[in-house]
C-alpha cells in the first residue's frame, strides 16, 4: 500500500500496516502504533478515508475546487447569433422583450453582468476575441 510505503514510519508498523486488508484495520494498526507525527498525520488521513473511501475523500480534499463547474445550455437555437444591445435594453425597459431575448439575458445573469456592462468593455474587462464576436455584442441596429 503506498499509504504505508512512502510514510515515515518503523519497518514494525509498516509491515502490519501492509497486512491490513482494509481502511479499519489499518486504522487498528495505527492506534497500537507509538504517538508520532508521522503516524498522528497518517491517522487523522486514515478516519477521513475510511469515512467515506478514497475517491470521495480525494474529490472533496483535492480535486473539488478545481473541477470546473458546467452547465447544460440547451437554447442557443434561439439565439440570433448577433444582438443589438443598446435595442435590447429598450425592450426591456418597455416590457417588449422577443422570445430570442430570453436565453440571452439569461446568459449574461449567468455570468453575473449587466446589459449596460457590455456597453462598457473597459470598466467590465471583457476583450472582443475577434470580428465576429465584435458582430455578435454591438450597438448596431
Amino acid at each position: 500500500m503506498h499509504l504505508a510505503d512512502t510514510a515515515e514510519i518503523v519497518e514494525t508498523l509498516r509491515k502490519q500496516l501492509h497486512e491490513s486488508n482494509d481502511w479499519n484495520g489499518f486504522a487498528s494498526a495505527l492506534e497500537t502504533a507509538d504517538d508520532t507525527p508521522e503516524v498522528s498525520r497518517l491517522r487523522t488521513l486514515v478516519a477521513a478515508l475510511k469515512d467515506n473511501g478514497a475517491a470521495h475523500y480525494t474529490y472533496n480534499s483535492i480535486l473539488s475546487g478545481r473541477v470546473p463547474k458546467f452547465l447544460y445550455f440547451d437554447e442557443y437555437y434561439q439565439l440570433t447569433g448577433e444582438e443589438n444591445i443598446p435595442a435590447l435594453i429598450q425592450r426591456q425597459t418597455e416590457n417588449k422583450l422577443q422570445p430570442s431575448d430570453y436565453p440571452l439575458l439569461g446568459l449574461v445573469n449567468l455570468a453575473r453582468l449587466k446589459l449596460e456592462d457590455l456597453l462598457n468593455v473597459q470598466r467590465t474587462g471583457l476583450i472582443p476575441l475577434s470580428q465576429g464576436d465584435l458582430n455578435m455584442v454591438s450597438c448596431r441596429g
